[in-house]
């Protein structure tokens, strides 16, 4: 489980995820929704990872089947975002829409 190199594109690094099926576990399942103009520093849609409660296990949720949820809402209308100062995210194109990338990431599994 190595991490992909920087500058890698999503649509790469997504062919080499590794992958886990969890079953009678508990845990935190911890989401947030991003409108699609933040698609530059965000995922535009809903956005879920989950977090075992001994927090061995966790990571990013592709699919869910639970038969109780507990859940917690908070409506946020604003957060601070600290991007980096680097010389390489200065010159990066982030203006490349990259819904396609994100929808192959989210379901090739």
């Amino acid at each position: 489980m190595n991490p992909p190199q920087p500058g890698t594109l999503l649509v790469d690094a997504s062919k080499a995820q590794s992958e886990f099926s969890f079953g009678d576990i508990e845990g935190t399942l911890v989401g947030l929704w991003s409108p699609g103009f933040a698609s530059a520093f965000s995922v535009p849609g809903y956005h879920f990872h989950f977090l075992s409660s001994d927090r061995r296990h966790g990571g990013h949720l592709l699919e869910l089947e639970a038969d109780t949820l507990r859940l917690k809402v908070e409506a946020l209308t604003s957060y601070h975002l600290a991007l980096p100062e680097s010389e390489a995210f200065l010159r990066a194109d982030l203006s490349k829409n990259t819904a396609d990338e994100l929808a192959y990431a989210e379901q090739a599994h």
